[in-house]
């Protein structure tokens, strides 16, 4: 039986709060595609901005991170700005 790999794309955004009323929250994106992930965080003031938040963020500006799969083992890549 032939192995087949399905290319699927997974996305998922998660606000975190500030501790403190203060604080900035911020939001994190995973994106995965066959096992390599892409982080991508910025800053969002409330739960409901989160969306917002990644499709106005930059990667340049905000911080990102893209790991391959494991079965690679490659070098980790990181854009911060």
């Amino acid at each position: 039986m032939a192995n087949t790999t399905t290319n699927t794309i997974r996305v998922h955004r998660a606000y975190f709060a500030g501790n403190e009323p203060s604080q900035t929250g911020m939001v994190v994106e995973t994106t995965v595609l066959n096992g390599a992930y892409m982080f991508w965080v910025g800053m969002c003031s409330s739960e409901e901005e989160k969306d917002t938040a990644v499709e106005t963020g930059k990667l340049g500006r905000d911080w990102a991170c893209a790991m391959p799969p494991n079965a690679t083992h490659g070098d980790v890549v990181v854009a911060s700005g």
